[in-house]
């Protein structure tokens, strides 16, 4: 035997071809499915392998081996040789660098801006080169199975770029506005930080932070600073109270809200202070909604003293509504 290979029966130089036919074969390299024959150069000693197996059958049939077979005493040992490999050159590493690794890698991609749609993105997957050698390695020595099943790892897609959102609503924004609209948009991802405040007008960008009428928007902060101030589960009155304001916008019950829950004719004033923790400097709540509700305070913020832009936010539209803000 030579290694795994059986070669009884033959002399020297058959043996010796039988090894080779068999080393000689291409190793493939199975990459997730993609196959790569790759021929190995020459890594063993044929000539000292022959050698080497010549001196074996000669000790062991010297002459004396035939006196002992007629006495009855030769015991023939199989002669069972191990193969030596050179080791794997570092031309191999950069076979896998330089052809492999570009052409079947694929980086992950982030949902990317595709005119006024988005093109999906995509996980990816890398070459681990040292791992990979180590497999190459043992299929050219392998007299069976020469398949090399290179190590890939996978790279999940990577997240979406909030400036591509954003480079992505502008062109939104310049397709569909009208001459002299102006488009405000403000958006923070809460798990990065990352976060942008776009402007718009005639394709052009403004300062942001343009004051304009709150009017009901404003019925959110207020269910917030409700809940800041609950120290228990709010019973069924409340909550209905509560789904009647955001659902279907009502002034009764939002004033109701900020009376009974926030704290009394100057509620409003809480709402602002609440507003103000949460960083929203320029945005406040001056009265209550309903009809006839006195103005409590005349707000001036950076936001609604701006002098470049005024969309003129009024304290008394829809009903007398004492709220602006921006």
């Amino acid at each position: 035997m030579i290694g795994n290979i059986p070669i009884t029966g033959l002399n020297p130089d058959e043996a010796v071809e039988r090894v080779h036919s068999v080393y000689d074969l291409p190793v493939v390299l199975d990459y997730l499915g993609n196959k790569i024959m790759l021929e190995i150069p020459e890594n063993i000693d044929y000539e000292a392998l022959r050698i080497e197996l010549e001196e074996k059958i000669n000790r062991t049939y010297a002459k004396n081996s035939f006196l002992n077979y007629l006495m009855g005493k030769f015991s023939q040992e199989p002669i069972r040789m191990q193969l030596t490999f050179s080791k794997l050159s570092d031309s191999f590493r950069e076979f896998l660098r330089n052809e492999i690794v570009p052409r079947y890698d694929i980086y992950p991609m982030p949902t990317q801006p595709d005119g006024n749609s988005f093109r999906a993105g995509h996980e990816g997957r890398v070459l681990e080169i040292e791992s990979s050698l180590e497999k190459i390695d043992e299929a050219r020595k392998s007299d069976t199975g020469r398949i090399a099943a290179l190590t890939v790892d996978p790279l999940p897609q990577s997240q979406a770029n909030i400036k591509n959102l954003e480079v992505q609503l502008r062109s939104v924004i310049d397709t569909w506005q009208d001459r002299d609209q102006i488009t405000e948009i403000f958006l923070s991802d809460p798990e990065s930080g990352q976060s942008f405040d776009l402007a718009r007008r005639n394709r052009q960008d403004l300062a942001p932070e343009i004051a304009f009428t709150a009017a009901s928007t404003m019925k959110l902060p207020i269910m917030i600073s409700s809940y800041i101030r609950m120290d228990e589960e709010p019973s069924s009155f409340t909550m209905r109270t509560l789904r009647l304001m955001i659902t279907e916008s009502k002034n009764d019950q939002t004033d109701w809200m900020m009376e009974n829950i926030i704290g009394g004719p100057l509620a409003p004033f809480e709402v602002t202070e609440d507003l103000e923790k949460l960083g929203l400097t320029n945005s406040f709540l001056a009265g209550y909604f309903y009809l006839g509700a006195p103005l409590l305070d005349l707000v001036h913020t950076e936001a609604n003293s701006r002098t470049d832009i005024n969309l003129n936010p009024d304290v008394t539209i829809r009903r007398q509504l004492k709220i602006w803000g921006s």
